[in-house]
């Protein structure tokens, strides 16, 4: 395999990264295929942005087994199948040079944990060969929680461009560029297009429809009008308070409606409050007032009993 693959690869080395003749009606729908069909995973490119790739090995064999294009299936419907693996690649190397997607290198994303834990390793393993010259060795059985920490664990790669545009037929990534349009968007695009000629023949169209065109443009700067008057009311009771309170107490009348929100979210809730004070219960003021009332019980029940006895004592002198 290594023979057959050395001459193919210098062979697609020669090839330029700009070719003359544009792509066939086939290679596009091979691409189209191919966008379709073969899975992809989304990942970031040099830590700016998401983008989609694919593995070239899983795209030669989809390609040779279960396209339409394959030797087993639709080689009888289809003019062109591919007869082997490296005409699969030569014919994905010319989609690549028609820059249909490009090819990638991968990146491991080393985390913060990951080095923390190889640092912990690193002082355990010496802890260990410490104890192990000093203590005979013991074979301790694993809890469940070490055999699932032992388990590979998918590790995240970032892409970045490769120096070597060429497809070859093994696991490196290659990201997409081909994005085509879907039809939904032509649709919508002819709908805006009469849409604006529409209201360019305004003054053509009938009076009821003109009446009804002022009254609906009249009644929506009048909603837009409501809303700036009721967005300054918040702001306004939202300083009002906030200055009485000494900053404790933060009052919203409709909180959403400057958010970025859906426009039914946006009207809802009515209200919403904060108040960092300090609040006081009934029940604490209950509690408070109870053992005053006693003290003064007492004290008039004192100076009640001294009376008497004072009125005693002036009796028997």
């Amino acid at each position: 395999m290594t023979e057959r693959r050395k001459p193919l690869a210098k062979k697609l080395e020669k090839a330029s990264m700009s070719p003359k003749e544009p792509m066939t009606t086939l290679e596009r729908s091979i691409t189209t295929w191919m966008k379709e069909n073969v899975p992809t995973k989304k990942t970031k490119f040099l830590h700016s942005h998401v983008v989609e790739y694919f593995i070239g090995r899983r795209a030669v064999d989809l390609l040779t087994e279960e396209s339409p294009w394959s030797v087993s299936g639709d080689a009888e419907s289809s003019d062109f199948h591919f007869a082997s693996r490296e005409h699969c690649v030569e014919v994905l190397d010319t989609l690549l040079r028609h820059k249909m997607f490009h090819r990638a290198k991968k990146i491991p994303v080393v985390e913060e944990k990951d080095k923390k834990s190889k640092k912990k390793d690193k002082s355990d393993n010496e802890q260990e060969k410490d104890r192990s010259e000093c203590e005979p060795e013991r074979k301790d059985s694993k809890s469940e929680q070490e055999m699932e920490d032992e388990k590979p664990k998918k590790r995240k790669i970032r892409l970045d461009m490769h120096l070597d545009q060429m497809f070859l037929d093994c696991s490196d990534a290659y990201v997409w560029l081909y994005d085509p349009i879907p039809w939904y968007y032509w649709i919508a695009g002819g709908a805006i297009v009469l849409l604006v000629v529409a209201f360019c023949l305004f003054p053509l169209w009938p009076r009821p429809l003109r009446r009804g065109a002022h009254w609906i443009a009249f009644l929506s700067a009048c909603f837009m009008v409501a809303v700036l008057c009721v967005a300054l009311i918040k702001y306004a009771l939202f300083a009002l308070l906030y200055g009485l309170s000494s900053g404790k107490l933060k009052f919203w009348i409709l909180p959403n409606l400057t958010e970025d929100v859906s426009f039914a979210a946006s009207f809802w809730p009515l209200y919403a409050y904060t108040y960092t004070g300090e609040v006081v219960n009934e029940e604490d003021e209950d509690k408070e007032e109870r053992p005053k009332d006693r003290q003064d019980d007492s004290d008039s029940n004192e100076s009640g009993k001294s009376s008497f006895e004072f009125i005693e004592k002036s009796k028997d002198d």
